[in-house]
C-alpha cells in the first residue's frame, strides 16, 4: 500500500515543473492578430494558453494515478483544468475591473483579482479531477482546494509588480493546489 507521501510528492514535483514551464511559455505560441482577436472574443486569453495545458497535464496525471477512470479521467481532467485556467483569468480580470469603481488602489484590486482567479482556477481544476477520482470527504476537499487556490492567488500582487515574480505565482500555486487534491484523493485509497 503506497504511503500518502509517496503518492503526493511526485505530483507536487510535477506541478513545480509545470509552474516553471507555465512561466517560461507565457505568451506562446505567437499568434496572428486576427487569431488573437478571435480567441479573445471567445474569452480565451491567447497569452495564457500553455500554462493551462501544463497544469492540466499534472491534474491528468493525478486522475490517472489515483483515479478510477483511467485515460478518460485523465483527459477529462486535463481539458477541464485548461477551461478552468481560462475561467480563472477571466474571473481575475472581472474582479480587477469591478473594483476599479470602488478603489483606485491597484494593490487591493490585484489582491482581489488573485483571490478570485485563484479560487476559480482551483475549484474548476478540482471538479475536473473529482470527475474521475474518488475522494474521501469530497466537500471538505473542495473547500480546502478552493481556499488554498484563493490564498496562493494573492501572490498575483507580487507577480504583477516585480520582474519574474510570475514564476513565484505559478511555481507555488500549482503545487499547493495539486498537493491538496492529491492528499484527499490519496486518503481514500489509504483507508481501503
Amino acid at each position: 500500500m503506497p504511503s500518502p507521501v509517496r503518492s503526493i510528492v511526485p505530483l507536487v514535483a510535477a506541478a513545480v515543473a509545470s509552474g516553471v514551464l507555465s512561466y517560461a511559455t507565457e505568451g506562446l505560441p505567437r499568434l496572428s492578430h486576427e487569431l488573437q482577436a478571435l480567441l479573445t472574443s471567445y474569452l480565451i486569453n491567447p497569452q495564457l494558453m500553455l500554462p493551462g495545458v501544463w497544469f492540466g497535464l499534472v491534474t491528468g496525471a493525478l486522475a490517472w494515478r489515483l483515479g478510477s477512470r483511467g485515460a478518460i479521467g485523465a483527459v477529462l481532467s486535463l481539458v477541464i483544468t485548461w477551461v478552468g485556467w481560462q475561467l480563472a483569468v477571466q474571473a481575475g480580470i472581472a474582479a480587477f475591473d469591478r473594483l476599479g469603481g470602488m478603489t483606485t488602489d491597484e494593490t487591493i484590486r490585484l489582491a482581489a483579482a488573485g483571490v478570485g482567479g485563484g479560487a476559480v482556477g482551483a475549484l474548476v481544476s478540482f471538479i475536473g479531477v473529482r470527475i474521475g477520482t474518488p475522494m474521501r470527504r469530497t466537500l471538505l476537499a473542495g473547500f480546502a482546494t478552493l481556499a488554498v487556490g484563493a490564498a496562493f492567488g494573492l501572490l498575483l500582487v507580487w507577480s504583477s509588480t516585480r520582474q519574474s515574480a510570475g514564476l513565484l505565482l505559478y511555481a507555488t500555486w500549482q503545487p499547493a493546489v495539486i498537493a491538496v487534491m492529491a492528499y484527499f484523493a490519496n486518503s481514500r485509497s489509504a483507508q481501503a
